[in-house]
């Protein structure tokens, strides 16, 4: 089982994935953590692309992350399935305000020492706001289109929080029951 799990920033991705990991028994690949060095630096595209190709060459695996230079030529074509956590904008975010205060009040250390301050997230250009913001219609325009370009997966996707609980219940059933046929 190959997962993608792709959506808005602050929709629940890795929160997913982990879950998935940990109930499927497969590894779990973060994209956020093999993108930033410290001080919120990017990795070199290059670098990142050979870490998500090595990441995603095993026949089982579960990735968290939008990355569209490596989700279109290296995610998507070995995938089974792609979770869209497609949420309304109101409640994305809310759960970024959750998120990121409550990382800069316990000063959680994210990839590679980096930590959530408030005043870059709320304040700056910056922002994870705008770019939550942005991002959010963006997708909603051309996810829709990009993924029917891959007709080797099985898209799922979750307009509701309340309906990702069935969902994903589903496809941990039907994926456990494939490997113990």
């Amino acid at each position: 089982m190959k997962i993608a799990i792709i959506g808005t920033c602050g929709s629940g991705k890795t929160t997913l994935a982990k879950r998935l990991s940990r109930e499927l028994d497969i590894p779990h690949v973060e994209l956020d953590a093999i993108n930033w060095e410290p001080n919120w630096k990017q990795v070199e595209d290059d670098v990142f692309y050979d870490h998500v190709k090595k990441a995603v060459a095993g026949e089982k695996w579960v990735t968290d992350g939008n990355y569209s230079r490596a989700s279109h030529d290296l995610i998507w074509p070995r995938a089974d399935v792609v979770i869209w956590l497609d949420y309304p904008l109101y409640v994305i975010l809310y759960r970024l305000v959750k998120r990121i205060t409550r990382r800069a009040f316990t000063k959680e250390i994210l990839w590679a020492g980096c930590k959530e301050s408030l005043r870059r997230q709320f304040f700056s250009k910056d922002s994870i706001f705008v770019y939550a913001f942005k991002a959010y219609w963006k997708r909603r325009r051309t996810y829709p289109y990009l993924l029917s370009k891959f007709a080797n997966l099985k898209i799922i996707r979750v307009q509701n929080p309340k309906h990702l609980e069935k969902k994903v219940l589903d496809l941990i059933h039907s994926t456990k029951s494939t490997y113990l046929s």
